[in-house]
Parts: C-alpha cells; structure tokens; sequence
C-alpha cells in the first residue's frame, strides 16, 4: 500500500503483477488514481494502459509492482475527475475539480 500511494502522490506510473478470480496471471500497466474499500477488501482504481480504461483491482491480487520512472500524461486530478464521471460520481467530480 506504501508503494501505491507513493506511487499516486507522485504520479508515477506502476507495473502491477496481478492475478484475477481465475487465478490467471497478468502484467498491467496502470496509472493509480484512488485506494478505497469495497466491502471489507481493498480496491485501487486505475487506469489501465493494457486495457486503455479505469479498471478496479484487489490489492490482496497484486502479486508484485514497480513504480516506474515515467509521470502520467495527464494530471492525477483530470483522471479522478474522469473515472468518477464514468463511474457515476459526477457531482463529486465537479467539486472536485472546482478546488483544482
């Protein structure tokens, strides 16, 4: 959780060692944007450079990650801004870039 949240403050991108429901293995390319709970399990919403879209994933399935040197191309704020829009959250978003 330390890395991820470094990660986020700075704006790094992350290479996430993940396995889903299935227990298949992948690599992903992300761009941290939140951690929250859902239920009793840890979440972070990302943007998924793999897949080119948010995805959510369980931080007890990431098996490995590497910050890596590379800054987002877009500020941490617009993507939040953006995911919450996709998300349904988007008066949340509008008070959010309101204080940007």
């Amino acid at each position: 959780m330390p890395k991820l949240r470094d990660a986020m403050r700075a704006e790094r991108k992350v290479a996430l060692d993940y396995v889903d429901a299935k227990g298949a293995s992948t690599r992903r390319i992300v761009r941290p944007i939140a951690l929250g709970f859902l239920g009793e399990t840890r979440m972070v919403a990302a943007w998924c450079e793999t897949r080119a879209a948010f995805r959510h994933f369980r931080v007890d399935r990431i098996t490995g990650l590497e910050i890596a040197v590379n800054r987002y191309p877009v500020r941490r704020c617009k993507l939040l801004a953006e995911w919450r829009r996709e998300e349904g959250l988007a008066d949340g978003a509008a008070r959010h870039a309101d204080r940007s």
